[in-house]
């Protein structure tokens, strides 16, 4: 076995078994667990580092409860403070060893605070949802890691290449948030953190703008064949058999270190949007579910591309050759 084939087989078995230990917990946003596992996984993120996120998950709910209480008071504030927690995670983005941490806490700040100035009855069950899944996710990562030594050692730290600055994506972010919170989205989850897929850096992996968008979209495609593939028996011994065998193309590319990698660790984050369905095999509104993610997907998608598109820096304009003087 090839080194970049040992890599790939931990990336997919840390991920898939994220899954189904998730769908094993009775617990609702499973596709925290392999959306955590696979960015643990790629940033090869140290046992100290993982073994920490999930107390920052618990310490990132607090923090949105609070500013959920706050938004009801001082709107404008709680939107400073927002941008001021996006920047920071754009920021955290750029790192390799805090990419995972960022990308948490950027989805959370999106998400939560909305959510529980909604729905206040609610903030110790998504709490214990979120700590769960995101220990899920250690869990896995730690026990691949320990039966499965990684064969290579960590790559050497790349210059990032954050297709905004990090004020520009925060502010972007920001708008977006903003406007979900306002239309009420059933899809707003999977709509946020789409965006962010876009916008932010992932640690030291380098991937053009076209080519983070068709990671993200490959992702979601596979996240698709996957689920049709449970749906022929579904169970648990289904579900990650079929997710093991979609989730590998792009494990492979996380593994290697080319072009498409970057690329990869866009479509682990959207295949785990997708895919995790929170015991998809035993709800009957399963098809719903995943059209109402899927079309949050998509958008989020879109407009995280579309913003990119408008705001990304433009290059220097080639310095014109002075006249000459006859």
């Amino acid at each position: 076995m090839t080194p970049a084939i040992h890599e790939a087989l931990r990336i997919a078995l840390a991920f898939t078994a994220a899954l189904v230990a998730a769908e094993m917990a009775e617990i609702e946003l499973t596709f925290v667990a392999p959306l955590v596992a696979g960015t643990l996984m790629v940033n090869r993120t140290r046992p100290g580092l993982v073994l920490l996120l999930p107390v920052l998950a618990f310490g990132l709910c607090l923090v949105s409860a609070l500013l959920a209480e706050l938004g009801g008071r001082l709107p404008a504030l709680l939107l400073l403070l927002l941008a001021a927690g996006f920047w920071l995670g754009f920021r955290l983005s750029r790192r390799t060893a805090s990419a995972p941490a960022a990308l948490v806490l950027l989805v959370v700040l999106a998400a939560l605070p909305d959510a529980f100035l909604r729905h206040p009855e609610a903030v110790e069950q998504v709490t214990r949802w979120l700590v769960a899944n995101t220990a899920i996710a250690s869990a896995a990562v730690l026990l691949v890691a320990l039966l499965l030594p990684a064969r290579t050692p960590d790559p050497p730290p790349a210059t990032p290449d954050p297709p905004l600055p990090d004020a520009v994506a925060a502010l972007a972010l920001l708008l977006v948030t903003a406007a979900a919170w306002a239309a009420e989205t059933d899809a707003l989850l999977p709509f946020v953190a789409s965006v962010i897929v876009l916008l932010r850096a992932d640690g030291g992996l380098r991937s053009s703008a076209r080519d983070r968008l068709a990671g993200a979209l490959a992702g979601g495609a596979l996240a698709l064949a996957a689920t049709l593939l449970t749906e022929l028996s579904p169970s648990l011994a289904m579900l990650a058999a079929a997710t093991m065998l979609c989730v590998w193309p792009i494990a492979r590319a996380a593994a290697e270190a080319g072009r498409w990698r970057g690329a990869a660790a866009k479509g682990l984050i959207a295949m785990a949007l997708l895919h995790g369905q929170g015991l998809s095999e035993l709800y009957e509104d399963t098809d719903e579910r995943f059209g109402i993610r899927l079309a949050g997907v998509i958008a989020g998608l879109l407009v995280g591309a579309a913003l990119v598109a408008l705001l990304r820096p433009r290059p220097a304009a080639a310095g014109r050759t002075a006249p000459q003087r006859g």
